[in-house]
């Protein structure tokens, strides 16, 4: 019975769409911000601030913003055109999340730092 337990849990665990955890954006900057080898303590503290100070679009928008830089996409038109494509933001309102996030982020690094 046990097992059978196990087995369907093991089965809904692999059902689970993989885009399931990218639906929570404290989760996909956290793991964004691990991977880029920071602390975990360092990225907990950052993330807490951040989701915060600004709204989840916009921490969605952040994180999708360094993802790119760190892909090494320099090219600013680019860059404007994936996330309000992948947005679906006007010009004003993506300026106005990465403004945020990094007003946010800034603050947030001097109370983070050392952790």
């Amino acid at each position: 019975m046990k097992f059978l337990a196990a087995a369907a849990f093991a089965v809904l665990a692999f059902a689970t769409p993989a885009r399931a955890q990218d639906a929570d954006p404290t989760v996909d900057f956290l793991g964004y911000c691990v991977t880029s080898g920071n602390s975990t303590n360092y990225c907990a503290c950052l993330t807490d601030a951040l989701a915060a100070a600004v709204t989840p679009k916009q921490l969605s928008i952040y994180t999708d913003y360094l993802k790119l830089l760190a892909s090494g996409e320099r090219d600013e038109h680019k860059i404007i055109k994936s996330l309000k494509t992948k947005h679906d933001v006007k010009g004003a309102e993506l300026g106005a999340a990465l403004q945020a996030a990094n007003t946010a982020a800034t603050a947030a690094e001097k109370t983070c730092a050392g952790l």
